[in-house]
């Protein structure tokens, strides 16, 4: 059986012939059919006691190699859910800060099954990381109670990643937005919403759909004038792929918004519902020129161009081109932009640290980072 489906990210890949190049998790045989049993199988998975790995005690339940990373990554998705934050989003102030030093500032190369494992993108026209994305809901008009004038809230912004399939931005679309029914936008029988055509319309990622099938039921069902996916995993940023190469028939903008965000633009959608009121959006994509949106790798200050060969590190999604972040990380274990620490082969060094972490009485479950790299 293949071995190309990512647990973390619930997708497969066809990019890489044993790492998510999503989020660098170790690709494994596609699971059972079942939503729920595949929830099952995962925490299962993930709450398996580690082996004694390299002098380690497995009791002490510090991971050991990139695989047990991850499985530690998918044991906090609890936690992070509960907050309603999403994983690998914003990394600690101590990260940014490249004076930061946990132990001392001598530089260590990046473990080499590290490097080996990190994903390798060719840059395509319509890639995330050329792009940045805005979506703005205009808000209706609402009674001010203190002097009972009709006044009209703030606009509500979401970030927002392209897909790498579809029309290529620049573009913007300005509509009403409603919300597909069912959200998962599969292919009903009944009567869709006819207050829904003609909008942009708002999915939620799963339903045993691809991003291109969704796309093209909202296009022949809606008339949408593009589409905007929830991510129902806590993995941002996200990297929407034509999997099954079905986009062909397919001309709406499609973006994605994370966990969090969607479920806030849906719980918003489904009051103005009730309510029998219109909520407008406009959706603004355009070429970036930061590495905050990925228009600019940071170590050689060139742009990034169509054809590039490009790393992103899997945790805090930073982009480099290849040659450049190699050159780097096979002299030290961090991100060049966020210093986040990266593994490595020192073995004293990884011991020291975990140390400092026990000494401190800090639980490396309580934060999705600590927990990565002990």
């Amino acid at each position: 059986m293949t071995s190309n489906w990512c647990e973390t990210c619930e997708e497969t890949c066809q990019d890489h012939p044993t790492v998510c190049t999503i989020c660098g998790d170790t690709l494994r045989s596609p699971p059972a059919s079942s939503s729920s049993q595949r929830l099952e199988e995962a925490v299962t998975f993930a709450s398996a006691t580690n082996n004694n790995v390299g002098g380690i005690p497995a009791n002490l339940g510090i991971p050991t190699n990139i695989s047990e990373i991850m499985q530690q990554v998918r044991q906090t998705t609890t936690t992070t859910t509960a907050v309603g934050g999403d994983m690998w989003e914003t990394p600690p102030p101590e990260a940014l800060d490249p004076n930061n030093a946990t132990h001392n500032n001598k530089s260590r190369p990046t473990s080499k099954e590290c490097i080996q494992r990190l994903p390798r993108l060719t840059i395509k026209p319509n890639s995330a990381v050329l792009h940045d994305v805005m979506i703005q809901i205009v808000l209706p008009p609402s009674i001010n109670k203190e002097d009972r004038t009709m006044k009209r809230p703030a606009p509500i912004s979401y970030n927002a990643m392209v897909a790498e399939f579809g029309p290529v931005p620049p573009y913007s679309i300005k509509s009403s937005i409603a919300l597909a029914n069912p959200i998962t936008g599969a292919a009903s029988s009944t009567s869709h919403d006819t207050t829904a055509k003609h909008s942009v319309l708002y999915m939620e990622r799963g339903g045993g759909l691809t991003f291109a099938a969704k796309a093209l039921n909202a296009q022949q069902h809606y008339n949408a004038k593009a589409l905007i996916i929830g991510n129902n995993v806590s993995v941002w940023p996200y990297i929407m792929r034509d999997s099954k190469n079905e986009s062909n028939a397919s001309s709406i903008p499609i973006v994605m918004i994370k966990r969090s965000d969607g479920n806030s633009l849906r719980r918003l959608l489904e009051t103005h519902k009730q309510s029998k009121s219109t909520l407008h959006c406009s959706i603004t994509a355009t070429k970036c020129n930061s590495n905050g949106g990925g228009g600019e790798c940071v170590v050689c200050r060139d742009n990034f161009d169509i054809g590039d060969v490009v790393i992103r590190l899997p945790f805090c999604s930073h982009v480099f081109h290849e040659s450049c972040a190699l050159m780097w990380l096979r002299n030290h274990n961090t991100c060049p932009y966020c210093r986040r620490e990266l593994p490595t082969e020192d073995e004293g060094y990884e011991m020291e640290r975990r140390r400092n972490h026990g000494r401190q009485g800090e639980d490396l479950n309580s934060n999705p980072w600590d927990t990565l790299f002990g």
